[in-house]
């Protein structure tokens, strides 16, 4: 996905990790529309949705998969296009991506994880030129924290990268944050652990797990404290 990037903001607030997540909000700052993808019951499927909204009430709502169980989406805007990001229920769940142009149209949808693993639960940044999507990979005795790259068609899914490993039965709840030239990786480790890893623009590589205590049950705390880490004084 190439093209100039634009204003992030999003509209949603921290809250507590669950099974499937909320709507997730962003603003266009080139067209001044608010995007917002959720996961919505239809008939026997679950699809995900997609609003365009002018900010005026006159709110557009499409649905951009049919057919199937789909949950925990997530969108990040870059040049003109917006990208979706999803979780596919199955035996082993799938995390799947589209793309969205600025007239409403439909790209191809793309198969990110391996259908041998049961993934779950992904995130979506912007970063430079390209996508990142972080998501969980569920094992029998661990769960793997991985993140792939969207790069340009014919062949848009990069490489996977594991970038940590929890054992913690909670939520793991990755997430992917991209800020003043930073890409960084955030989970729950343990129940008063978050652990992260930080990407190295210079060597385009992934740094090792490090670690960062939960105190008092606050995570919201911890994950500012990573920023500024990752983000420096």
């Amino acid at each position: 996905m190439r093209g100039g990037s634009l204003l992030l903001i999003s509209f949603l607030v921290p809250v507590p990790s669950l099974a499937w997540d909320p709507p997730d909000s962003q603003l266009d700052s080139t067209s001044g529309l608010i995007h917002t993808v959720d996961s919505a019951p239809s008939g026997s499927d679950q699809v995900i949705r997609h609003t365009v909204d002018p900010g005026v009430g006159q709110a557009t709502v499409s649905a951009i998969t049919s057919g199937h169980a789909d949950y925990s989406p997530h969108l990040a805007i870059g040049g003109d296009m917006l990208r979706v990001v999803w979780q596919r229920d199955l035996a082993a769940d799938q995390i799947r991506t589209v793309t969205v142009d600025r007239h409403g149209t439909l790209g191809t949808e793309w198969l990110l994880s391996d259908v041998s693993e049961d993934s779950r639960n992904p995130d979506i940044a912007v970063f430079g030129s390209l996508s990142y999507v972080a998501y969980e990979v569920h094992g029998e005795a661990a769960v793997a924290l991985a993140v792939q790259t969207i790069i340009d068609d014919p062949d848009p899914i990069g490489p996977r990268i594991v970038v940590g490993t929890t054992t913690y039965s909670g939520e793991a709840d990755v997430r992917i944050h991209a800020a003043d030239g930073h890409l960084w990786t955030t989970w729950m480790h343990a129940a008063d652990v978050l652990g992260y890893a930080i990407f190295d623009v210079a060597t385009q590589t992934w740094g090792t797990t490090a670690y960062e205590p939960i105190v008092g049950g606050d995570v919201v705390t911890a994950l500012k404290n990573v920023e500024g880490t990752v983000l420096g004084p």
